[in-house]
């Protein structure tokens, strides 16, 4: 992917932020801004920093590959009672709406963002949890 957002795409080395919990080789890991845990915490502040310096002509790009789950929506916002989570390398959940709240509506008015997230769903079943593919 990282090669593809900057020869296909133009993007910067160092307009990118990769976060990985597979190790990288030396020639790779010299491209990277950073490498860091996909953790939820780190997850959020790297869409935190996506968006900090946009301004109305930023093209930007969130990418994810992992794993996915629906959990029970408390908050009653959610038609068919569930959230849409992806699951970060610490377990923990990052839902549809803080992903909302933090990357999507904190682009600026102009700007373009583009999502791509490649999740694997684990979704309950009468026997415990079963998996099913899902792209969104």
């Amino acid at each position: 992917m990282l090669k593809i957002l900057h020869n296909a795409f133009s993007f910067e080395y160092s307009d990118i932020r990769v976060l990985t919990d597979v190790v990288m080789d030396e020639d790779g890991a010299q491209c990277y801004e950073s490498v860091r845990p996909p953790t939820a915490g780190n997850i959020v502040k790297g869409m935190e920093w996506l968006t900090a310096s946009s301004t109305g002509q930023s093209r930007l790009f969130f990418y994810f590959s992992g794993h996915g789950v629906q959990a029970k929506d408390h908050t009653g916002e959610e038609d068919d009672g569930l959230n849409e989570c992806l699951v970060a390398s610490d377990d923990y959940f990052i839902s549809d709406d803080t992903i909302r709240a933090i990357l999507v509506n904190r682009v600026p008015l102009g700007a373009r963002l583009a999502c791509m997230v490649d999740r694997r769903v684990f979704l309950p079943d009468s026997c415990g949890l079963s998996e099913s593919e899902d792209c969104c």
